[in-house]
């Protein structure tokens, strides 16, 4: 089955929006502050120009797709890891506990759906099996980590927290981008693989726009100055919740060294 132009188009848009963002971060001395998002755009390049490639709904596009789906899903949880990392680089303590709880949420998560959900899956009605069994690992992965990073951005809104304005684009978008690919994830669980074509689409899209916005927002100026990007709280409750910040931080900075 030959794709749509329309999906040719959006397929064809990703790898190369991936591979100018790449550049800009080269030329903006960004690479080395954004690993694990340079990682994460090398990775979805390298698979999407792969899959495109090869035919669609055939053996061959299964397989290839099972098997690079775990090194994304690696780069995702990497993104997760580096921007816990970020937003808490002056809190060691609230950067180790999240970036643990990113690791536990992820495990326990995955093994869950898979324990529960597995042995009830109706593999008869799918054309490629296997690819249930992954895109139900995904689903969860996806759907754990796109909270994870809410409520980061969330904490980071209610304490005001002062963080680099690259990083507030940089969460916002990977949010968006991962908040998009679980909903699509979802439907195509609800629907089958009847689906899979246009979800994909839809999920693809959404992470162009996000390639786009990055581009515009990601900037050598960005990442050197910092802004209390959050709640207007009243300069006293500022300094109240900042000092509950550093209490926190002295509280589990104590645990680490125990351990």
């Amino acid at each position: 089955m030959q794709l749509s132009s329309l999906e040719r188009a959006v397929w064809y848009l990703g790898p190369l929006l991936s591979f100018l963002l790449l550049i800009f971060l080269a030329q903006r001395k960004l690479l080395r502050q954004y690993t694990a998002l340079a990682f994460s755009l090398a990775v979805s390049l390298s698979r999407t120009a792969l899959l495109i490639v090869i035919p669609f709904n055939t053996n061959r596009y299964a397989e290839v797709w099972m098997i690079t789906a775990p090194v994304l899903w690696v780069a995702y949880v990497l993104v997760g890891w580096e921007i816990a990392g970020k937003i808490f680089e002056s809190y060691r303590g609230l950067s180790i506990l999240s970036r643990r709880s990113l690791l536990a949420l992820v495990s326990i998560t995955t093994l869950v759906a898979i324990a529960v959900l597995g042995p009830e899956l109706n593999f008869s009605r799918e054309l490629y099996p296997w690819l249930l069994l992954f895109s139900i690992v995904e689903k969860t992965l996806v759907l754990a980590l796109s909270l994870f990073l809410l409520a980061l951005c969330g904490f980071m809104a209610w304490y005001a927290m002062p963080v680099r304005r690259n990083l507030v684009y940089y969460a916002l978008g990977y949010t968006l981008f991962l908040l998009g690919l679980s909903a699509s994830l979802y439907l195509r669980n609800v629907f089958g693989a009847s689906v899979t074509r246009w979800i994909s689409t839809g999920a693809l899209t959404i992470l162009d726009c996000c390639l786009v916005a990055w581009m515009f927002t990601l900037t050598r100026t960005g990442d050197e100055l910092k802004a209390a990007i959050g709640l207007p709280w009243h300069p006293s409750q500022q300094q109240h919740l900042t000092a509950q910040l550093a209490a926190m931080n002295s509280y589990l900075m104590g645990g680490t060294r125990k351990i």
